[in-house]
């Protein structure tokens, strides 16, 4: 019997230098990627190209189509998506045949961490022969692991985790990936029933019925004050945040008043929004202009729902679309898609600060500094005569500028203080 507990004491103990010795190889004490979470706005041109040209509703069951994706595209929307998801950063590099993606995720601050190592550093290389995508080496920090390992266990680890039917279908869909040092291309054929799934992903039933609870209060506040139909933002803001000031409901808030100004529905994604209460059309301003209260609106609902980087780099991709023969490159619009890009972070993210500010009956100055006074109208030609391009000093001071205006507006300034006016 005691030489049956010293082998079980000895087994343990083996057992847990061998799980040390893999922490010790996994952890590191520094991150393996540092960079930012911006995304270009040359980014969201070229993905908004590609979602019109692959229009899910123009295709036919089993039609094969190519997608080609620049590599600096993928690499700055996967290292976005995975900061969204866990604050980490990501590193992806193309060549032929081959990709090798770089993850760095921060763990939480721990006796353990702190002593072995706060990063989780992973390193995969892919290779697509005859077209098909496979793991071929990986590492976790120093310690190396099989891709055929990995290879072998991504389909059943994806069907324990209730994936199984949607891996069963992108796999039908692709039929080939092709590497190359400045592209990623996907030919797929089209099955009607990825859509159903996207859509599954991108409204669960808690999302549609928080959208659907908002767009019934804003459908009733607009129905039972009819001045609000034409009135400043913060006159409408206020009571409809007011009623529901819960994170998911000021999420679903914004994006329904987005969708209104915005002159957009939900019946595409969501088509039982279809039954949902119609609201009647709406003209609010934020200083007075109608354009700049839809800015505002819809950089507050992106921020909300997909983060400050993304909706930055939106409200700067129209902006320089609409120089190429649209109303021209406007600053104060800027100002507002950068205004309500930091409303829609805070609205989102700290409740106590949004019950501050809707309790002090905010007005346009608070939510939006003024803007009057900056370039608008602006040509492409006139934007680089006068400004260069968006990375030149002139430009960037000019975003300095906006961005201590929007800092020195006392609800922005100090998320904890709102002026004593209004209190």
């Amino acid at each position: 019997m005691r030489r049956l507990v010293r082998w079980v004491v000895a087994l343990l103990a083996v057992g847990a230098i061998a799980i040390g010795a893999l922490l010790v190889l996994a952890l590191d004490g520094t991150a393996s990627v540092q960079r930012t979470d911006t995304v270009s706005p040359w980014v969201v041109a070229r993905a908004r190209w590609l979602l019109q040209y692959h229009d899910p509703r123009r295709l036919a069951r089993d039609q094969v189509r190519s997608v080609g994706v620049p590599a600096g595209d993928l690499d700055e929307l996967i290292n976005y998506g995975i900061s969204r998801r866990s604050a980490g950063r990501s590193r992806l590099t193309l060549g032929k045949d081959a990709a090798k993606l770089q993850v760095s995720l921060p763990l939480p601050d721990r006796a353990l961490t702190r002593s072995l190592g706060r990063y989780l550093n992973l390193s995969l290389e892919f290779t697509a022969p005859q077209g098909r995508l496979q793991v071929a080496t990986a590492r976790i920090g120093r310690l190396p692991v099989p891709g055929a390992l990995l290879s072998s266990l991504y389909r059943p680890a994806l069907k324990l985790a209730g994936y199984g039917d949607e891996l069963d279908l992108i796999e039908r869909s692709v039929q080939r990936v092709t590497l190359a040092p400045r592209f990623a291309t996907l030919t797929y054929a089209w099955q009607p029933e990825l859509l159903d799934k996207a859509r599954d992903v991108a409204s669960d039933a808690a999302t549609r019925a928080a959208l659907k609870a908002a767009q019934t209060r804003l459908a009733s506040l607009l129905a039972f004050h009819p001045e609000l139909r034409h009135a400043p933002l913060p006159a409408v803001l206020q009571p409809l945040l007011q009623a529901a000031p819960q994170r998911e409901a000021v999420r679903a808030s914004l994006l329904v008043l987005a969708a209104r100004l915005a002159n957009k529905k939900f019946d595409a994604i969501i088509p039982e929004a279809a039954a949902w209460p119609q609201i009647v059309p709406a003209r609010l301003t934020l200083h007075g202009r109608i354009d700049w209260a839809q800015h505002f609106v819809v950089s507050a609902a992106i921020a909300a729902w997909a983060g400050e980087p993304l909706a930055d780099a939106i409200g700067l991709y129209k902006e320089l679309a609409d120089s190429q023969g649209g109303s021209g490159f406007s600053f104060g619009d800027l100002t507002a898609d950068r205004a309500g890009t930091r409303f829609g972070e805070l609205a989102s993210d700290e409740t106590d600060w949004l019950d501050k500010v809707m309790r002090s009956t905010p007005t346009d100055a608070d939510l939006m500094p003024h803007a009057a006074d900056l370039p608008e109208g602006l040509s492409a030609a006139a934007f680089r005569k006068r400004f260069g391009g968006i990375d030149s000093p002139a430009y960037r001071q000019m975003v300095d500028q906006i961005e201590a205006r929007i800092a020195a507006l006392p609800a922005y300034h100090n998320p904890a203080a709102i002026s004593p006016d209004h209190e």
